[in-house]
């Protein structure tokens, strides 16, 4: 009886460039270098659950079928981050900051339908947080947060990664197989 023969192991990461996105595995053990700034010190790793769906479907979103395929098409994987301390702080501000326009949207929400009858002019305080959430959103979150341009089951795309950063992450990645 021959022994079995020994299955290799994987070494690095697949990381590339598709257009100004860098694709990286779900399982990449990142270099020490921030992806936010590029910076060498004090790099720490944050696990973030990154979500993703498809551009048509958060166009929906206002309609009850377009919750319902947000909930159906998204797609969800866990990463780990290198990020510096100030990067990472940042990270942090930007969670709270989105958890705090969603319970104040919640609030607003709330607000305008128990005051509706006795202050007519409430229901534009809905309107108005939820303009409010998504300027938070684009003005702060996302430049702190790195945006995710698509996601899958083998990779993750992130946006704005810092250029440097990028050059260091594709420097350590294992060679691309040979398409045939």
């Amino acid at each position: 009886m021959e022994p079995e023969p020994r299955k290799k192991k994987k070494r690095g990461y697949s990381a590339h460039l598709d257009g100004k996105a860098l694709v990286l595995s779900h399982d990449a053990p990142l270099p020490d270098v921030c992806m936010k700034c590029g910076a060498h010190d004090g790099i720490t790793r944050r696990e973030v659950i990154f979500s993703w769906s498809p551009v048509w479907v958060r166009y929906l979103i206002f309609c009850i079928i377009g919750v319902l395929l947000q909930l159906l098409m998204r797609v969800r994987a866990s990463f780990v981050v290198p990020l510096c301390p100030s990067c990472n702080a940042r990270w942090s501000h930007a969670r709270y900051a989105t958890l705090g326009s969603i319970g104040a949207l919640v609030v607003a929400l709330a607000g305008a339908s128990f005051l509706q009858e006795t202050y007519p002019k409430t229901r534009f305080l809905g309107a108005g947080m939820f303009a409010v959430a998504v300027l938070v959103h684009f003005a702060f979150v996302r430049p702190r947060t790195l945006p995710v341009h698509h996601l899958d089951e083998n990779e993750i795309a992130f946006k704005n990664v810092n250029e440097g950063a990028t050059k260091e992450i594709l420097q350590g990645a294992r060679r691309p197989k040979a398409e045939t």
